[in-house]
C-alpha cells in the first residue's frame, strides 16, 4: 500500500497479487449493498473502492503506471466512519491469463482497522474458471457497538429467524429470578448485594 496514494478509515480492506491479471475484491458491508469496481461506493455504510488495477494490460509500458502493474497490484476498500456489522469480502479473477499470470493468481486480503492497530490477514488463490474464479475469502465483524441481530447473524446462522421479544416479560423473569438468589449469592461469594428492591414485586 506504501507505493500507491490510497485511502485509510475506521476499516479498510485491501487485495494484493503479484502478476498482470486482472482481479476484483468485492466487499459486502453491513447494510448489504456490495462495493466492487462496478458500484463504487456506499452511501449508507460510508465505503468507497479508491482503487482498481489491471483492468488493462499494457506490456509492462502503462501511460496510467499507478494502474496498472505485473507485480505489485492491489484493490482498495475503505470506509470512515465505519459502520458496526458484518463485512463480506470476496476476491474474483475477472480477466486472464494475461502477461505474467497464470490461469491461477495467489492473494492477500489484509483488514486493518482503526489506523492499523488491528490487522487481519487472509491468503488463498482464484482461478480463471470453476469454483474458485470467485471465492468468499472470510468475513470481518467490526464489533463496536454491534447490535445483538447482527452478532447472531454472524456467529450463529442456524438461529436467523428469531426476532426479538420487546414486552419486558423476560426480562421482569430474570430480574425476579436474581432477586430471589443475589442474598445468598453475595453471602457465598463474599460480594455487596445491591439488587433493586423493585424487583421482587415486577409483574410478568
Amino acid at each position: 500500500m506504501s507505493q500507491y496514494s490510497v485511502g485509510q478509515g475506521d476499516v479498510t480492506v485491501t487485495l494484493s497479487w503479484k502478476d498482470s491479471n486482472d482481479l476484483d475484491l468485492h466487499v459486502k458491508c453491513p447494510c448489504g449493498t456490495e462495493i466492487f469496481y462496478g458500484n463504487r461506493k456506499c452511501s449508507s455504510c460510508s465505503g468507497e473502492l479508491d482503487r482498481d488495477m489491471n483492468a488493462c494490460y499494457c506490456a509492462g509500458i502503462c501511460s496510467r503506471g499507478d494502474l496498472c502493474s505485473p507485480n505489485a497490484a492491489i484493490e482498495n476498500v475503505f470506509f470512515k466512519p465505519a459502520k458496526s456489522g458484518i463485512y463480506t469480502l470476496s476476491v474474483v479473477y475477472y480477466s486472464g491469463p494475461k502477461g505474467n499470470g497464470g490461469s491461477q493468481s495467489n492473494y492477500e486480503v489484509r483488514v486493518s482497522t482503526h489506523a492499523n492497530k488491528n490487522v487481519l490477514v487472509i491468503n488463498g488463490h482464484v482461478e480463471s474458471s470453476g469454483p474458485r474464479q470467485c471465492v468468499e475469502v472470510g468475513q470481518y465483524e467490526d464489533s463496536q457497538g454491534i447490535g445483538f441481530l447482527q452478532h447472531v447473524e454472524r456467529n450463529f446462522p442456524s438461529w436467523r429467524n428469531i426476532r426479538i421479544v420487546d414486552d419486558g416479560c423476560w426480562e421482569n423473569v430474570l430480574k425476579k429470578a436474581w432477586y430471589q438468589v443475589a442474598s445468598r449469592m453475595s453471602t457465598f461469594h463474599g460480594f455487596e448485594n445491591n439488587t433493586p428492591e423493585n424487583f421482587r414485586t415486577l409483574t410478568t
